[in-house]
Formats: structure tokens, sequence, C-alpha cells
């Protein structure tokens, strides 16, 4: 599903196989949270990497940017400015997510200021962490992983600024 540049207030839902990509990319297309309760985007536990969401500003989520179940591919995206008590930009809880290319800057939460990842075996590469931040732990990514549920994390060839 290709989205035209606007900003969009959404609480969304993706579907098995379903691509959502912006046209313009992320900085002329940006999801913002339809409400202070929801995630703007929520990934269920049936999802595998060929289900994607690409090419957005995802910003202001005060529940986190993403919750993910399942194993989604999320591109090419920028996340600012999110909050969440476990992840500021995503909260993550099993499944095998693939996280690349995306920036994450500006992103609060109490652990893991960008991501926070349990039970996961998330492959997480060449994206940028600059200024989030976290009170306990895990100022860019907090991460406990159960290598008899998803299989082991990866975490490789990313670049990591002044997180506090």
């Amino acid at each position: 599903m290709l989205v035209a540049p606007c900003i969009y207030r959404e609480s969304l839902e993706l579907r098995p196989g379903v691509v959502l990509r912006s046209s313009h990319g992320p900085f002329r297309t940006a999801l913002l949270p339809e409400n202070d309760r929801d995630p703007i985007v929520m990934i269920g536990t049936d999802l595998e990497r060929d289900a994607v969401i690409e090419g957005f500003t995802m910003a202001r989520g005060r529940h986190f940017a993403i919750g993910a179940l399942g194993s989604a591919t999320i591109r090419g995206n920028v996340f600012y400015d999110n909050e969440g008590v476990w992840g500021g930009a995503m909260q993550v809880s099993g499944g095998a997510a693939l996280v690349v290319g995306n920036i994450f800057f500006d992103n609060y939460a109490e652990g893991g200021g960008a991501i926070d990842a349990q039970a996961s075996g998330m492959e997480i590469r060449g994206n940028l962490f600059a200024r989030n931040r976290a009170e306990y732990g895990g100022s860019a990514i907090s991460m406990a992983w159960s290598a008899e549920a998803f299989g082991r994390p990866m975490i490789r060839g990313n670049l990591f600024w002044n997180n506090n």
C-alpha cells in the first residue's frame, strides 16, 4: 500500500503480508498518534518479515510508536519524540522483527530509550540512535532474550551518538 505525503493521525494494525510504504519518504510523510493511549502502529503475533512498514516519520507517541509482537520489517523510518515506560519508540515482545536503516532520536522511556525488546530474536542493523534517554537502563536499546523462544538477537552496524 503506497501512502501519499501528508501528516496522518492514526492507530494502525499491520496485517500479514501488507507492505505499508510512503511514496516520498519519512521527511514528507508522518504518522502521529490518534490518542495518548495507543501506539501508532501495532504489529500482531501472526506477522512475518514480509509485513513491512517503510518510509514514515513516527513522532509524539506517548505509549511508544510501535508495539511489536511479531516479526515484521521496519525499514527506513524516523522515530522522533516518542515516549513509553519500556521502549520510547518501540516495545517488542517476542518475534524476530527486522529493524534496519531507521533513525531514532529524542525518544524517552524508563528502560530502552529507543527500543525495549523482551524474549525477541530481533535483528537491529544499520540504524542511527541519537539523543535517546532512559531512566534505568539501555539509553538506546534495552534487551532481554531467550534463545529458546525466537533465536539469538543481533545488533550490528548501528551508529550510537549521545544517548543517556
